[in-house]
C-alpha cells in the first residue's frame, strides 16, 4: 500500500515530515464548491492542505467528515458502467 500524507508519510520521498498548512480561506483556496446531482444545490467542501517539509509536495484532501463525504458522493459524476 502506498504511503499517504493523511497518515503522516510523504508518498513521493517517504519522509515523516508532513505538516498541515494553513490556507487563506478568504481567497477560497481552502475549499471547493460542488453542485449536487439530485437537486442542483451548491455545497462547499472544506479542504485540508498537507505539505512535506523535505521534498515540498503539497496535497489537498476533502474534509474527513460524513457531511463532506455525502456531498462528494452526490456531486461526483462517474462514468457509466457500460460505456458504448
Amino acid at each position: 500500500m502506498k504511503a499517504s500524507m493523511k497518515q503522516g508519510q510523504c508518498p513521493d520521498c517517504g519522509s515523516a515530515e508532513v505538516f498541515p498548512v494553513e490556507v487563506n480561506p478568504s481567497e477560497y483556496n481552502g475549499s471547493i464548491h460542488v453542485r449536487l446531482r439530485d437537486n442542483y444545490a451548491r455545497k462547499r467542501i472544506v479542504l485540508a492542505t498537507l505539505a512535506c517539509g523535505d521534498c515540498g509536495l503539497i496535497r489537498q484532501y476533502a474534509a474527513d467528515d460524513a457531511k463532506s463525504r455525502n456531498h462528494l458522493a452526490r456531486a461526483l459524476i462517474r462514468p457509466p458502467d457500460n460505456p458504448r
